[in-house]
């Protein structure tokens, strides 16, 4: 059964965390979830609908992260600090007003899982192509035109989902992702078509 914590201040660092526990903290109205392992370490977070509206900074100081999901808040931007987050596998920020991503996201060494559709974003950090354990991407539903040629360098890459933006043109280093599974371009006005298509691993499921 989970217990309620009311909490001053949106201030991760100083909530009185138990061990090997799940938690529902409120700050004001707003609601989020968290879990512990046996040490006491918040391992996963979870907001309500509408629950953020922005990070603090001091989200760095939660060094056992794994799971940071914010769905359906109202988060217009990322504090730099969650690039210092070594241990964060999931990050899911579907349904927000993102406009960008810090480039301290590419320092995430241990993230599989990146999830940012129906935000904002115009574009994504040429750091992205730093993120060696990415398997999974999905951008659907934004306002991107560009895609950073340092994507080709994503080498755990399976799914690349990039439809619904404005992208006319795709580098041609995605060829590159061998482990690549499934690329969506759905509804997307791709110019380089033929050439690019030409490239393209058999194994890779196109979706357009």
């Amino acid at each position: 059964m989970l217990a309620l914590i009311e909490s001053p201040v949106l201030d991760f660092e100083k909530i009185d965390y138990d061990q090997d526990s799940e938690e529902i903290v409120k700050f004001r109205d707003l609601y989020y979830i968290y879990k512990t392992n046996k040490d006491g370490h918040v391992i996963e977070i979870w907001s309500a609908p509408y629950g953020f509206s922005y990070i603090p900074q001091n989200i760095s100081k939660l060094n056992y992260l794994k799971i940071f999901s914010s769905m359906g808040d109202e988060l217009f931007e990322l504090p730099e600090s969650i690039g210092q987050l070594q241990y964060l596998e999931v990050l899911d920020l579907l349904g927000n007003r993102l406009k960008r991503l810090p480039e301290s996201i590419g320092n995430l060494k241990c993230l599989k899982k990146l999830m940012v559709e129906s935000n904002n974003l115009q574009s994504l950090p040429k750091s992205i192509g730093r993120l060696k354990s990415l398997v999974e991407l999905n951008a659907n539903d934004n306002k991107i035109r560009k895609i950073p040629e340092s994507i080709g360098k994503l080498e755990s890459l399976k799914i690349l989902n990039l439809g619904d933006n404005k992208i006319e043109y795709i580098p041609h280093d995605i060829i590159s992702l061998k482990n690549l599974e499934i690329l969506n371009l759905t509804g997307s006005n791709i110019k380089n078509k033929p050439e690019f298509f030409q490239s393209l691993s058999p194994t890779t499921k196109l979706i357009l």
